[in-house]
Order: C-alpha cells, then sequence, then structure tokens
C-alpha cells in the first residue's frame, strides 16, 4: 500500500472482516445463550471459540505506517473498547480470565455492529455541522472524534452485555461432562 487508495481499501477489507467475524460471534452468542436456556450447561469447546474471535489488534498493526486514521478507528472500535470492557467486568464480576477474555469476546460482537454505523454517522453529522468537505476529512481531526463516539458506544455496549451474559460462561462444562 503506498498510496491513500491502496490504504484505504486495505482499511475497507479489514473493516468487511472483522464485521464478518463479529455477525459470526453475535449468531454465535445467541445460538451459545439459547444452548444454555435449554440444556443448563455449555460445552467447554465454545471457550476457546470465542477467545480465538478476538482479532481486531492485527488492523491496528496492520495499517499503523500507511493511514493513522485507519489505524485509530480499529484500535477505537476493536481494540480499546475489548480493554475498557474487560478490566470494567474483571472489576465487576469475579471470573477467572479465561472466562473474562470469553464473556468480553462474546458482548464485544453486536456492540461492534452498532458502533460502526454510528462512527460514520457521527463522521457525516460532523462534516455536516463544521461545513468541512469530505475529501478533506483527513487532515482534521473529525475522524478520531467520530471513531471515539463509536468506541465509546462499543465499549458501553460490551460493559452492559457483558455483566448479561456471564452466567452463559460461567455454565461452562468440562471435557469430560461434554
Amino acid at each position: 500500500m503506498s498510496n491513500g487508495l491502496g490504504a484505504g481499501f486495505a482499511a475497507l477489507t479489514l473493516l468487511g472482516v472483522l464485521g464478518g467475524i463479529a455477525v459470526l460471534a453475535t449468531l454465535s452468542t445467541v445460538a451459545a445463550y439459547a444452548w444454555v436456556r435449554r440444556t443448563g450447561r455449555l460445552p467447554g469447546p465454545f471457550r476457546y471459540g470465542f477467545a480465538l474471535l478476538g482479532v481486531t489488534g492485527f488492523g491496528v498493526l496492520a495499517l499503523y505506517d500507511e493511514a493513522p486514521a485507519a489505524a485509530g478507528l480499529f484500535l477505537l472500535l476493536g481494540l480499546l473498547p475489548q480493554l475498557v470492557a474487560a478490566a470494567t467486568l474483571d472489576r465487576w464480576l469475579s471470573v477467572s480470565r479465561p472466562d473474562l477474555v470469553t464473556t468480553t469476546m462474546m458482548a464485544w460482537s453486536a456492540p461492534f455492529l452498532v458502533g460502526v454505523p454510528v462512527t460514520f454517522g457521527a463522521m457525516n453529522a460532523l462534516t455536516s455541522l463544521l461545513h468541512v468537505p469530505a475529501a478533506g476529512t483527513s487532515g482534521t481531526s473529525v475522524p478520531w472524534i467520530a471513531s471515539a463516539v463509536g468506541g465509546a458506544v462499543v465499549a458501553l455496549g460490551t460493559v452492559l452485555l457483558g455483566t448479561r451474559l456471564v452466567h452463559v460462561v460461567r455454565s461452562v462444562t468440562t471435557h469430560r461432562d461434554w
């Protein structure tokens, strides 16, 4: 990626991949919740499946030197809300580290799917309010503010959903019980 168009295309592709992962994690969370409501227990391998879905940090590493605004988007929408939510849930709930990672990942996916449109909506609203042309936003703080707004929505949603999903993770059975 030697130009802005290549970096922008890579950022959109990576956002699409993260959106696909979030959709898969959301559907898996709904299935896990339904499974626990039906049987009272969740098989142990589900814990590791959710933990493997937490791959948002690679977006920041892949785009940092080419497109700092895209890296900031991934940092503020993906990685930081997960870390903030994990720290908050760790403080509020008494769960083990694997349960904390699993709960955070289960709870992050749906708020991420809400936070992405909020980010782009905030960017459109800010460019409209500040009378900044859409092509000229890269030199301003508009993308950073919009990403922070979307990230705050993701972090808050992750914490709220995580406090409700912790009982699903606590119902995980060991492999021999499964």
